[in-house]
């Protein structure tokens, strides 16, 4: 009988996870599954980029840049994909009808590559991070970096837990519907992995002065062994630009792939229109999913214009995780709203970017928070370096990811 009882409820907790990937292929969570191309190259695939002080080390930054969605323990890098954070100094301007915006300059970008050597059983594996100035690391795979370079450098890859939460079912009702659904503790996360890339140092030290405001953005490019050709394949900033800000609907074209090979901080003035239309119309959509027009055809103007910049927005001065921070998106909505932001900006493995995002979308974050329920990671993260929780290793999980890749086409 007891027995009967756990193969029953492991079933139930089965059927639902797989109903809550079934429910809403397309729109699967942050930039994870984001496009047909990044879909069959799952290596590609970049999931989620976060940016925070690091809680271990003051005065230092994490970038943690996650990939590979429904990764299992046979999911590994490539010696043919290379990945790169791509970080420019910013600062906020007059903006003539605006109070403010945020500028990107163009000049002074520092580039963070990591790149693999891959073995051809994939058992084993290293990496190297090297961030120019000197900054260069070399580590195996999964291992756990304790001792820092000179500069205070350090680096890991390997698979972890994903941090990364939302109910689907309430997103998809949301996105397709416009209806704001009662909220839900169901994680469709939960019991899910990413592979992922963990650099921590001092952003100081990288530019050579004292950091301010920088934006940051990641890519992923393909490279030919042979001939040495590269190719763009993906690229990341804020989470559910692509998702849900320039989700396609019935009749529309695909526009996904494109913009995930836009260069960062680049975007080819020829498609800026169709991204801005597309990103104008859906957000103009959710604002009326409460029946009340909050924004403005100036502020949606301005919001779209920013988004189209398509980054994290981060202080570097403010590198303490000990201060009130106000992280993901804190800059941009002072900004939005004139003021001369002094978050920190970035954005944290535990921000609730979802609710964060459901609540500035539909109400201009002049009411009632939108939440979907859901508001921490499936397993708690750390405190110390590469701060987030070790991979999954249910049964469960193995079932979501086989399932999840089979059912959205990815491989």
């Amino acid at each position: 009988m007891f027995y009967r009882m756990i193969v029953q409820n492991f079933m139930k907790s089965l059927l639902l996870a797989l109903v809550g990937y079934l429910s809403a292929p397309d729109l699967f969570a942050s930039d994870h599954i984001d496009g047909p191309i990044t879909t069959k190259h799952a290596v590609s695939d970049l999931t989620d980029l976060y940016a925070f002080p690091s809680p271990s080390a003051p005065g230092h930054w994490t970038l943690v840049l996650n990939l590979y969605p429904l990764a299992r323990q046979e999911s590994h890098f490539s010696s043919k994909v290379e990945y790169s954070f791509i970080l420019r100094e910013a600062e906020m301007v007059p903006a003539g009808a605006q109070p403010l915006k945020v500028r990107i300059k163009s000049t002074g970008e520092k580039i963070i590559t990591c790149r693999f050597v891959t073995p051809h059983d994939h058992v084993s594996h290293t990496a190297t991070c090297d961030a120019g100035n000197g900054m260069k690391r070399t580590v195996e795979l999964n291992a756990i970096d304790t001792k820092p370079d000179a500069s205070g450098l350090l680096f890991f890859h390997g698979r972890r837990s994903d941090p990364f939460f939302f109910n689907a079912e309430w997103a998809d009702a949301l996105v397709s519907k416009g209806r704001i659904s009662p909220p839900a503790k169901s994680n469709t996360m939960s019991s899910t992995n990413v592979l992922s890339l963990v650099v921590e140092l001092d952003l100081n030290a990288l530019f050579g002065k004292n950091a301010g405001l920088l934006a940051l953005a990641a890519k992923s490019v393909s490279v030919d062994e042979d001939s040495g050709q590269r190719q763009q394949l993906d690229r990341i900033g804020r989470p559910e630009i692509t998702n849900i800000i320039l989700h396609t609907r019935k009749g529309e074209p695909e526009l996904r792939d494109s913009y995930n090979r836009e260069i960062p901080f680049q975007v080819k003035q020829a498609h800026e229109a169709a991204y801005l239309e597309r990103m104008t119309r859906n957000l103009a959509f959710y604002d009326m999913s409460d029946g009340t027009a909050d924004w403005s055809d100036a502020q949606r103007a301005a919001h779209t214009e920013m988004l189209l910049d398509d980054c994290l927005l981060i202080n570097a001065s403010k590198s303490s995780s000990r201060a009130k921070t106000h992280g993901y998106f804190s800059i941009e909505t002072d900004v939005l709203n004139g003021i001369r932001s002094e978050a920190s900006g970035g954005r944290a493995l535990t921000d609730d970017f979802m609710d964060q995002l459901y609540t500035y979308m539909i109400n201009r974050n002049t009411g009632r928070t939108i939440s979907d329920g859901v508001n921490a990671p499936s397993r708690p993260v750390s405190d110390s370096f590469p701060y987030l929780a070790a991979p999954d290793t249910s049964t469960l999980g193995w079932f979501k990811a086989k399932i999840g890749r089979l059912a959205t086409g990815s491989r």
